[in-house]
């Protein structure tokens, strides 16, 4: 994407020379947008600014994965001045909006002022120090936009970083309790299907699926965060054992409970009149339930009539016996309605790519991402020496087997330790490090396997997989005594 002069850019009337300009600029920007940047461009004119204060306007720009749009950006080292568009609009969506984006614009660490142009009525408004929605004199923008120096004309996309925007409930729950956060257009649009889908029906299972990253576990919890907040009484089923930032929220007053406690708890779900406790169940990382335990839920789910949501990803299955489970099928034949997520949020596209590409070669990417390092040792104890070292990264090791020693436990140890690859679901982490070691191998058909380790019921290349796709920002990869597979991993990076 290109910055532009909005004043030459308005003043295109060919359609067919404003579409090669677009292009051109890198921009896709709506008829009726158009017609409100010409007003504005229009409503300076007569103020007799100088030329200076058209240049460098970024049109449209989203930030990647985050589906946040902004229609006019101007950066300089010290001031960020955003102007919303809008035909017309209420004071209410105007400042929601300009509270949203002051939120994402935060993280530049420059001043901000936030504008919106309602073309309709030719109003100019702003938020004061108190976040109040106000108007302001055109004259006041003039002056801010004149007093701009040295203006960013670079890739934007190397100011806005996707992964600072996203908040787990789990490793962010403060932030999340506070309501620091926003969904994605998807999402936004998900939530609003279930809360519809839950006010028409008196029984209901909706299922919540999609691929690592797409954003499930926030929608789940922002979706049980709003059915509280209405006064109903949710439960939530993590399958898998509770983090930290579950029993943060637990201390907020929300009822979560692992699920090996769902026998005692549906025992105890029904009060003295025969009535359930619960309006409304929450089921999280269903894909790894055993059928009795979901076949339970489901019965008293339909027996009282409950709402319930069940989110699950079929590929995020850690054990053998998870993969040839009949679980997921149940789950499927049972809902109402399916929402599935596509919209990949979670880390840069690049490093995605380069993690898909690790566990099948053939997908090789073009683009050699920057956040990755990888480093070979030919033994234990070095490595183990240096992962020490690395402060600013977390650990996540393989998921040890309950009756037999295996040569990796002992690295949960280290300080930087942070989980199992069991442990760690549904959460993120800035900056992550994964073990590969010699039971690693590629077959013929460049397809990373594993030959297992002894005693361990766990799918060694799923739980790999689930610990790369922990990560935010950086990944590191620390292969012991296994030439071969780093040799092919380097060929990635290269």
């Amino acid at each position: 994407m290109k910055p532009a002069n909005i004043l030459s850019f308005s003043e295109i009337s060919d359609q067919t020379c404003r579409n090669n300009y677009e292009k051109y600029l890198g921009i896709n920007i709506k008829d009726e947008e158009f017609l409100c940047l010409k007003k504005f461009c229009s409503l300076l004119q007569a103020e007799h600014p100088s030329i200076e204060v058209y240049n460098n306007f970024y049109i449209g720009y989203n930030i990647p994965q985050i589906s946040k749009e902004f229609d006019l950006l101007r950066i300089d080292d010290n001031l960020v001045i955003d102007i919303e568009l809008k035909k017309t609009s209420t004071p209410e969506k105007i400042k929601k909006q300009l509270i949203q984006n002051q939120h994402y614009l935060s993280y530049l660490n420059r001043n901000i002022l936030l504008v919106t142009f309602e073309k309709d009525t030719g109003s100019i408004y702003t938020l004061d120090k108190d976040n109040q929605l106000i108007t302001i004199d055109i004259n006041g923008l003039i002056s801010a936009l004149e007093s701009q120096n040295h203006l960013y004309t670079g890739d934007l996309n190397k100011l806005f970083n996707p992964s600072n925007y996203l908040v787990s409930p789990f490793n962010s729950t403060g932030a999340f309790l506070d309501g620091k956060y926003f969904l994605t257009n998807q999402q936004e649009e998900f939530k609003t299907s279930v809360i519809n889908s839950f006010k028409s029906t008196s029984h209901n299972i909706i299922g919540i699926t999609g691929k690592a990253g797409t954003g499930k576990t926030l929608l789940l919890y922002d979706l049980a965060k709003h059915f509280i907040e209405e006064g109903k009484r949710v439960k939530i089923f993590h399958v898998g054992n509770l983090n930290k930032g579950h029993y943060t929220l637990i201390s907020r007053g929300w009822d979560i409970s692992p699920i090996k406690d769902v026998y005692n708890v549906i025992m105890n779900a029904i009060d003295a009149q025969r009535k359930s406790k619960f309006d409304i169940i929450i089921l999280d990382e269903t894909q790894r339930i055993n059928t009795n335990q979901l076949d339970l839920i489901l019965n008293f789910v339909r027996d009282n009539q409950l709402k319930c949501i069940i989110s699950y990803d079929p590929i995020q299955t850690l054990s053998y016996m998870e993969k040839n489970s009949k679980a997921i099928p149940t789950i499927e034949a049972s809902c109402t309605n399916k929402l599935e997520l596509s919209e990949k949020i979670r880390t840069n596209k690049n490093l995605a790519q380069f993690i898909r590409s690790v566990f099948d070669l053939n997908k090789k990417s073009q683009i050699i991402p920057e956040d990755v390092s990888i480093i070979h040792f030919q033994n234990e104890s070095t490595a183990k020496a240096y992962i020490s070292t690395k402060n600013d990264f977390r650990l996540i090791n393989y998921t040890p087997s309950r009756y037999y020693q295996d040569h990796l436990d002992d690295f949960q140890l280290l300080r930087v330790y942070e989980g199992t690859s069991h442990s760690v679901i549904g959460q993120e982490f800035d900056n992550v490090i994964v073990i590969i070691d010699n039971f690693f191998c590629y077959d013929g058909a460049k397809q990373l396997k594993s030959i297992g380790r002894p005693g361990n019921p766990y799918d060694q290349v799923k739980m790999l997989f689930q610990a790369m796709t922990r990560v935010k920002r950086k990944l590191e990869i620390v292969i012991i005594n296994n030439q071969p597979v780093f040799g092919e991993i380097l060929k990635l990076l290269s």
